[in-house]
């Protein structure tokens, strides 16, 4: 996983891989950013999206790899950049500021395809 400057990362679950996950942090309504997901092995994804009216993110779990998604993964790290190539992170609001999020993917029978609350 990253390591992330202060404060730490945010911690979170999903179960069961959802196809998008709803990433419920604050960005600029209407805009284009790039999710860049990186597992316990240090593999890393981005993905672009765009934000809905209100300037939340859905990420697009479908577009990993097979089997990225499940409760024996050890989890992975979230972070967004304005593109690919930016040396900056933006920062998530889960109601405080964090440059990443630590996502496990759980077990059982609980459904949970968010991240953080509205």
């Amino acid at each position: 996983m990253n390591n992330c400057c202060q404060p730490c990362c945010f911690e979170d679950v999903i179960s069961p891989c959802p196809a998008e996950i709803k990433v419920n942090a604050k960005f600029e309504a209407a805009t284009k950013y790039f999710w860049i997901i990186t597992d316990l092995h240090d593999n890393v994804y981005s993905q672009e999206f765009t934000t809905d009216g209100n300037g939340y993110g859905k990420i697009d779990t479908t577009k990993l790899p097979p089997g990225f998604c499940n409760p024996y993964n050890a989890g992975f790290t979230i972070q967004v950049k304005k593109t690919v190539e930016s040396c900056d992170f933006i920062p998530m609001v889960f109601p405080i500021k964090y440059n990443c999020v630590n996502v496990k993917v759980i077990g059982g029978t609980l459904e949970k395809n968010e991240i953080g609350c509205l």
